[in-house]
Order: C-alpha cells, then structure tokens, then sequence
C-alpha cells in the first residue's frame, strides 16, 4: 500500500511526464492519458474475480485496438496474494484517508461493497456511454 500511495502521489505530481510516458509506451497520443489522468476515480479493492473480470475487458481492448500484440489471460498476470493485505489495510482509517487525500477511494472489501461500487459506477458513466454511441468493439 505504501508503494501504491508513493506512485500515485508521484503520478498526480508529474501528470505531463506521466501522460507523456504513457502515451509513449502505448503508442497512442498524449491527449489520451491526459484526458483519463483528469477524470480517473482510482479505486483501491481486494483483488477478486470481478478485478480480474475487469482487467480482461482492457487486455481484450488493448489487442483489439493493437496495443498489445498478443492476446493475455488476467487471470495468469494478476497477483491475488495481496487481497488480504489490501482487505486488512482497508479497514485503517488514516490509510483511508490518506488514500483519498490522493484522489483515490478506497472501496471496502466485501462482495457487497464491491457490487455497490461497480453499480454506481455503471449509473455515473452508463448514459454517457450510450449517449456517445460507445461500443466494446
């Protein structure tokens, strides 16, 4: 947790340099990174299934839109032997706060808290989506 708040706080201090990085290494235009680094909620949760789920949605994205140039499984790159330190760490009040005095939000760490985070998530960007004729594909 202490690396994931030193990166952070070092990513929202270098934010040009970050996008830049990034958008270098993705091959993409920094405009990209810079636009995601402006509206990014960063949630910190135990690893589960439905952190993995999510991962895979971006692998699938970045080898369809060749980024990446091979197709990779999350469930064999994702460490899950932190989720218990991360669950544990969670419930520290002065972690949390210092976890959102970096514009992240810690996100409990039981499947109810987490279901309740993906739902609000979904009703905060499912109009835009729509709304923007986003597809997956």
């Amino acid at each position: 947790m202490r690396r994931l708040t030193a990166a952070r706080a070092w990513s929202l201090g270098n934010v040009d340099f970050y996008a830049e990085t990034w958008g270098r290494l993705m091959n993409i235009p920094t405009s990209v990174p810079l636009n995601w680094l402006a509206r990014a909620r960063i949630h910190i949760v135990p690893i589960d299934d439905g952190v993995v789920a999510d991962e895979q949605k971006t692998i699938d994205l970045y080898f369809r839109s060749g980024l990446i140039n091979r197709k990779l499984d999350a469930s064999d790159i994702v460490d899950r032997s932190f989720s218990d330190a991360i669950a544990k760490a969670l419930q520290q009040p002065d972690l949390r706060e210092r976890i959102y005095a970096l514009q992240a939000e810690p996100v409990g760490g039981t499947p109810e808290q987490m279901a309740a985070m993906i739902k609000e998530s979904h009703d905060r960007w499912a109009p835009i989506i729509t709304k923007a004729n986003i597809t997956s594909d």
